[in-house]
């Protein structure tokens, strides 16, 4: 979870992505949305290697 922008109040801070099994399908959800965070915050740190 190190590529989550500090600016997601939602999930930065947050080392691992939790288990979505006993969560339901809110767990599921959830997993998702670190996942998205996590690209994003990936995209914003790899972008200046392009278009340099």
């Amino acid at each position: 979870m190190e590529f989550v922008p500090e600016s997601n109040n939602r999930w930065s801070g947050m080392r691992e992505v939790v288990d979505p099994y006993f969560g339901g399908e809110e767990g599921f959800e959830a997993v998702l949305g670190q996942c998205e965070a996590a690209c994003r915050g990936l995209i914003v740190a790899l972008h200046p290697q392009f278009i340099a």
